[in-house]
């Protein structure tokens, strides 16, 4: 009898120590986990604080409940299918699950569910489940700014791939394969510089050393090239500028990004301007010789006509013999000036107009300009007075050509606009 009583409370005790035991092990497990128990049929029989908090339902309202009340609808009908196939064959189910709480907003858990068998299948289960909301909101901002980022590398016009550190290719974008030809499992984990950028212009072969992308990989130096050849799969090349700019992380290079274009449209078009250049170039040589050769040939009658009425004006004429004589003369004049005007224009616009540095008489060269326009001052009834400030020197250094023709032009234009009656030029010193 004695023994036997000893024996009970032996095992009261340790029923109360495991009882103990298990209160510390619950104690712990709520402090760190949302714990939640049904029985076979689905419905809750305990919860714990954690639990009620993250849900926003109080532990009567979810006490008899079923979970569905926490369905967010994120996941299909088959996934709650699985979970209970999964859990009343016996088996622990894991994994994550979004959960709607009693105010809307949903929280998502990673979950272990642990069916109690008993003779007959599950008896009740427990659910033991950590808050991974935080950690989602972070995979999820993560994955959108990767969306973004790989939206941003597709929707340039450029081709763009990246070198990892171990000097082969980790990304490239749809640009690059296109230009390329290839398919991004052809050149994903591949070093580069053998497969597109092996061999120059001329043939012969491109050492990697010397590759300006493999400089940036190796040495983090940024390199911009104008133009060089890359290679296509089907053994075909195009002119590409690139870019290559070492990528540095924590002061340590991590690798380089590329950035290339084809510029063959953009060299045929360089090459379609240069000939237009050429051919407006050689049509202006092509019309400064003919005005060259036109006005030569004109030049030498118009001499003449000049020469000739000059001599002419000497002899013995009446007055309307004179008078006709000296407007041939001077009309002579005008159109040898206007000759040279042309011929110098197109000297101008070849860039060949030379001029001259020569020592001349200022009174000299406003001479012979007045007496050109003289007889359309005359005509129109103008009076031309020339007026030299007495600072002005008479002997200056320059090109009395030009300056005669810049004078001429001047007095003409002014004859031609303006209806005053007296029209004076003013000499001064600067």
């Amino acid at each position: 009898m004695k023994t036997e009583v000893i024996e009970r409370m032996e095992a009261q005790r340790r029923q109360a120590e495991l009882l103990r035991e298990l209160n510390f092990q619950q104690f712990a497990l709520d402090q760190h986990s949302i714990v939640s128990m049904t029985d076979s049929d689905g419905k809750i029989t305990y919860t714990n604080g954690r639990f009620c908090k993250i849900s926003g339902y109080s532990e009567k309202e979810l006490l008899g409940n079923n979970h569905r009340i926490l369905k967010s609808g994120v996941h299909p009908e088959s996934y709650y299918n699985e979970i209970w196939d999964t859990i009343s064959k016996g088996l622990t189910w894991r994994g994550e699950v979004c959960n709607k709480a009693k105010d809307g907003t949903l929280y998502w858990v990673n979950a272990s569910i642990v069916p109690f068998m008993g003779d007959s299948g599950p008896e009740r289960y427990i659910s033991i489940r950590t808050d991974i909301t935080e950690r989602k909101r972070a995979e999820e901002a993560l994955r959108a700014a990767e969306e973004r980022s790989r939206l941003l590398l597709e929707s340039v016009g450029e081709g763009i791939f990246g070198i990892g550190e171990d000097g082969l290719v980790d990304f490239i974008n749809q640009e690059a394969l296109k230009l390329l030809g290839y398919e991004a499992d052809e050149l994903i984990g591949q070093k580069i510089h053998p497969i597109i950028h092996h061999t120059h212009a001329d043939g012969s072969h491109y050492p990697i050393e010397e590759c300006p992308m493999h400089k940036s990989a190796t040495e983090g130096s940024f390199h911009k090239v104008e133009d060089e050849l890359l290679w296509r799969k089907d053994g075909s090349c195009f002119p590409a500028q690139y870019t290559s700019v070492p990528i540095v992380k924590g002061g340590k290079l991590s690798g380089v990004v590329v950035l290339f274009r084809d510029i063959t449209e953009q060299q045929r078009a360089n090459q379609a301007i240069s000939e237009a250049r050429t051919a407006a170039e050689e049509a202006t040589r092509a019309k400064s010789d003919f005005l060259a050769n036109m006005s030569h040939e004109i030049r030498t009658p118009m001499n003449a006509i000049i020469g000739m009425s000059h001599l002419a004006i000497q002899t013995d004429m009446d007055s309307k013999q004179r008078d006709y004589v000296n407007k041939i003369h001077h009309a002579a004049d005008s159109l040898l000036g206007l000759i040279n005007d042309i011929l110098d224009f197109s000297k101008i616009e070849a860039g060949k107009l030379d001029m001259e540095t020569i020592p001349f008489s200022l009174d000299d060269t406003l001479e012979k300009c007045a007496t050109l326009i003289s007889v359309k001052t005359v005509e129109k009834g103008l009076e031309l007075l020339i007026d030299i400030d007495p600072d002005v020197p008479h002997g200056l250094v320059g090109d009395p050509l030009r300056l005669g023709q810049a004078l001429t032009i001047t007095w003409r234009t002014t004859q031609s606009n303006s209806p005053s009656r007296v029209k004076s030029f003013y000499a001064s010193r600067w």
